[in-house]
């Protein structure tokens, strides 16, 4: 049993030979094949394909000029989403989570900020609805990350359409993966896809003619091969994810010693990159689980705001931009909530590579470690 099931099938592996042979092995026509179906399937004008999840939050950033400007983010995800705002000139505005894993909107509205990226954190759709309003009200911009949210939905509309612009991850371990490292940005603003087109390859607007420094972020063809063929399979594949995620809600709701995440609303639809739950003495808990074969794992263990990386963020030696940015005093920051379920949660996996079956050895492993701590 894996904790991910980043597999090349046989149909992809053949797109990729026929890509090869085409000898593109940078950003060609296959990447443009690829932007245009998955701009299709999440219901937007545009989809830009770059090399990975935390240059796609970077090439938003950067393209929406948040240089000085308060990004507000939750500090309970991986450290690229707060990592790539710092590297655009933004300042990070640490918002609490609830425990859905995603942003609270009452902590959200108590902040003042320019940018809000709310995370949709192990493909659990953020409350987008009042979100989207508190920005509203105060004159913000929201970009989603859904690094981890590739088939997600909120009142019918796939994640990474709802705010200005989506960033995507499509690293080995997501639902939608590559062999190697890609992602995508996904918005409806003309203005702001060409801007991301351009810097994400040099600021070239034509053959040797520069308009914007930019960088080198482009997706490759050999990779856009797989994503286009796992298209196909995507939607099967999150049903998989949501049924192995109903089988541990079912089997282990109120089991002593577990709390379960918020049921999913009517109105959206998860698509279960991972399964979190919360357990006291959790290091002790995926050990004795991972001695039974089931990897579990303890992720985001320490809050982003505690790590030394924030305590020091106006050290030059610790990040470029200090010195020319001010940034508050992060020690000062408590959030309560994500504090909380940082310390205590385990993710599970259900991914699509998992049976019923394996499902089941799953429940039947938490339960016997379980009873053993409250035996």
């Amino acid at each position: 049993m894996d904790y991910a099931f980043p597999i090349i099938e046989a149909d992809e592996l053949a797109y990729v030979i026929k890509a090869l042979e085409n000898r593109v092995c940078a950003s060609g026509k296959i990447v443009a094949e690829f932007e245009r179906l998955f701009a299709e399937y999440e219901g937007v004008k545009h989809a830009i394909g770059v090399s990975n999840g935390t240059d796609a939050i970077f090439l938003t950033m950067r393209a929406l000029n948040v240089r000085g400007k308060k990004v507000a983010v939750p500090a309970m995800t991986f450290f690229a989403t707060v990592e790539a705002v710092i590297n655009a000139g933004g300042i990070p505005v640490f918002v609490d989570i609830d425990d859905t894993y995603t942003i609270d909107p009452e902590d959200l509205a108590s902040k003042e900020f320019d940018v809000v990226m709310p995370v949709h954190l192990f493909g659990i759709t953020a409350n987008m609805d009042e979100i989207s309003r508190i920005a509203e009200e105060k004159g913000a911009i929201v970009v989603e990350d859904a690094a981890q949210a590739q088939g997600s939905e909120r009142r019918g509309k796939k994640v990474g359409s709802i705010g200005k612009a989506g960033a995507f991850s499509f690293y080995p371990t997501k639902n939608l993966y590559t062999c190697g490292r890609a992602g995508a940005i996904t918005t409806n603003d003309d203005e702001l896809a060409e801007k991301i087109r351009l810097l994400r390859a040099h600021g070239e607007k034509s053959k040797y003619y520069h308009v914007l420094v930019g960088r080198n972020m482009r997706m490759s063809d050999p990779e856009a091969a797989i994503l286009k063929e796992q298209m196909k399979k995507l939607d099967e594949r999150v049903e998989i994810r949501r049924r192995n995620a109903k089988i541990l809600i079912e089997e282990l709701s109120g089991v002593e010693g577990v709390t379960l995440p918020p049921e999913e609303p009517p109105h959206a639809k998860r698509s279960r990159h991972l399964f979190p739950i919360r357990v006291e003495k959790p290091e002790e808990f995926v050990e004795k689980l991972n001695r039974l074969g089931i990897p579990a794992r303890r992720i985001y263990q320490v809050p982003i705001h505690k790590m030394e990386v924030m305590q020091r963020i106006n050290d030059p030696d610790v990040n470029m931009r200090a010195g020319f940015i001010e940034y508050p005093d992060y020690s000062k920051v408590v959030l309560k909530k994500t504090e909380e379920l940082s310390e205590k949660t385990v993710v599970l996996p259900v991914h699509h590579g998992l049976t019923e079956e394996d499902m089941k050895i799953i429940v039947e492993g938490v339960k016997r470690v379980l009873k053993r701590n409250f035996s």
